[in-house]
């Protein structure tokens, strides 16, 4: 198990996007990635079956790269007529589907991205906080905010970057 923080630093160029009203704006820049591995599952080759688990202690890794992210403002996810479990759900397959297409039309390697969905504004200079997943004794129980701004990020995995994270600006405009 990984834990995996963005932080932007930098904000190169933003493109905000406008459709009936619903807004989200695609930007790039330099980011911090802090990544800390936490702890280990061991499974069965074939079978998948679980056999154990542990945690580890293990130093934090910080890595300043270029990113990519794609910023979905508050009117349009409460816009979707779902519940939170589910947009949150569709934001991780939207986040999945940025890196296959960035993948495939960039003609490299699936191990160039790193991806992580973070809640909170960009600009603030702040770390965002991860998305996880959420009880619905949560939700009942009024605990939690059931709207958020979500940020997208699909960033370089190598230090300084490769400059790909800056193309697929272009590329998720299409």
């Amino acid at each position: 198990m990984k834990h995996t923080q963005v932080r932007v630093l930098e904000i190169a160029a933003e493109e905000p996007i406008a459709r009936n009203a619903l807004t989200h704006a695609g930007s790039h820049g330099d980011v911090l990635v802090r990544s800390q591995v936490v702890g280990f599952k061991k499974i069965k080759f074939f079978t998948h079956e679980n056999v154990g688990d542990g945690k580890l202690e293990l130093p934090e890794n910080e890595m300043h790269t270029t990113s990519y992210w794609l910023t979905l403002e508050r009117g349009l996810v409460e816009s979707l007529p779902f519940f939170v479990g589910e947009r949150q759900s569709g934001m991780f397959g939207l986040l999945h589907a940025m890196e296959s297409v960035a993948t495939l039309l960039l003609m490299c390697d699936g191990a160039t991205w790193g991806r992580r969905l973070a809640s909170g504004h960009p600009r603030n200079g702040r770390m965002m906080l991860p998305i996880r997943s959420v009880r619905f004794e949560e939700i009942a129980s009024a605990k939690m905010k059931e709207f958020f701004e979500p940020n997208l990020y699909l960033y370089d995995a190598y230090p300084a970057g490769l400059g790909s994270a800056n193309h697929c600006s272009a590329l998720m405009s299409c």
